[in-house]
């Protein structure tokens, strides 16, 4: 018996229904990095593959590469561009046609929400996520060998939301930031009735996603690195 849940609250999350890394030697593919800063000396800086971008929920507007604009306990979207022009993400506020379009593709695999909880003691954090999952009946779940953060799992699931059936593609983990504080994180697309390439592909983005993010350098060890050491 699959879990049935709830729709995520806020436009965002209407709309979807969603609520180091290492990446080895291989070239990393196209695209551009996102700063998020959480009050802490390192910041996370999101991969965004190359024709998406990243998009804040709280108010709907592409996030400055130029600043570390990121908050504890935020959520946002990356958009495959190609599939959710910047016209119709602007027009989803207030328009239901548009919002019915953005959902859409949505879930056919061109959005991955991306969820932070609040910077916290890294044990509490790893507690939290472990209580996130402990519900969900998953159809598979694994520990990937790579990616962004710490207790990492890679699950997928089935699920029914109002009477229709949804996949799901996640990615948990913990991200320390200080020598005693993480944040989790949760990069999750849901999936509408797809068929099973649909659902590697959500798999290959989200993965890509996660292998290439990273955690910054502190602005210290930078300096010092530029000089040197001296």
């Amino acid at each position: 018996m699959k879990r049935s849940v709830a729709a995520v609250g806020g436009v965002l999350a209407a709309a979807v229904l969603a609520g180091c890394g290492s990446g080895g030697d291989a070239p990393a593919p196209d695209g551009e990095y996102r700063p998020l800063g959480f009050g802490t000396d390192k910041r996370i800086e999101m991969f965004v593959p190359q024709g998406w971008s990243m998009i804040n929920q709280n108010d709907f507007l592409p996030s400055d590469p130029a600043e570390a604009t990121g908050q504890s306990g935020v959520t946002y979207a990356l958009l495959d561009r190609s599939r959710i022009p910047e016209e119709l993400g602007g027009k989803v506020v207030g328009d239901d046609a548009a919002r019915s379009a953005f959902a859409a593709q949505a879930q056919a695999g061109a959005a991955i929400t991306a969820q932070f909880t609040e910077i916290t003691p890294c044990d509490k954090v790893e507690s939290m996520l472990k209580a996130q999952r402990d519900p969900i009946d998953f159809d598979s779940i694994e520990d990937p060998d790579s990616g962004l953060g710490d207790h990492r799992k890679l699950g997928e699931s089935t699920r029914e939301v109002d009477g229709a059936e949804y996949r799901y593609v996640q990615y948990y983990s913990s991200i320390q930031l200080s020598s005693t504080h993480c944040v989790g994180m949760l990069l999750q697309s849901t999936l509408k009735a797809p068929d099973d390439a649909t659902v590697d592909e959500a798999r290959r983005v989200i993965t890509e996603v996660a292998d290439n993010s990273r955690i910054d350098q502190p602005i210290q060890e930078k300096q010092d690195d530029d000089s040197g050491g001296n």
